[in-house]
């Protein structure tokens, strides 16, 4: 099936957060770039993750100013990762299993992308679908 290094995984140039920044700068920043979710950077290294699935649940449903409310209070700390060299059914059985859609990809302690479930090819995902059932 292939290593994800070998994938599509989005590179973090330019889709990487620092965690002083506030909800809302980061949702604008989601929807400028088109993605999901972006990969939170402490001092370069990674912190968590922020998707628009944690704006929804922890500030949305909760009535939170998005202005007010800053990414390390609702973004998801310390998130399941992958290595780089992991193969492409691990990922998807990753994510598959904790309900999630994406992982920030490692190569050892640097964080070197965002892999997304949309990322994969569908034929693998297919694959992995149906050697599962």
């Amino acid at each position: 099936m292939g290593q994800v290094k070998n994938g599509r995984a989005l590179p973090l140039h330019g889709r990487e957060i620092e965690l002083k920044h506030s909800v809302q700068q980061e949702c604008h920043e989601l929807e400028s770039l088109k993605v999901g979710a972006l990969a939170v950077l402490d001092g370069g290294r990674l912190g968590g993750d922020f998707s628009e699935r944690d704006d929804i649940r922890n500030c949305n449903c909760r009535k939170r100013n998005t202005e007010e409310a800053m990414v390390p209070d609702i973004m998801t700390a310390e998130p399941s990762t992958i290595e780089i060299d992991a193969s492409v059914a691990e990922a998807l059985s990753s994510m598959t299993s904790r309900g999630f859609r994406q992982l920030p990809v490692l190569d050892a302690d640097a964080t070197v992308g965002l892999l997304s479930m949309r990322d994969t090819p569908t034929e693998h995902r297919l694959m992995f679908e149906r050697y599962v059932e």
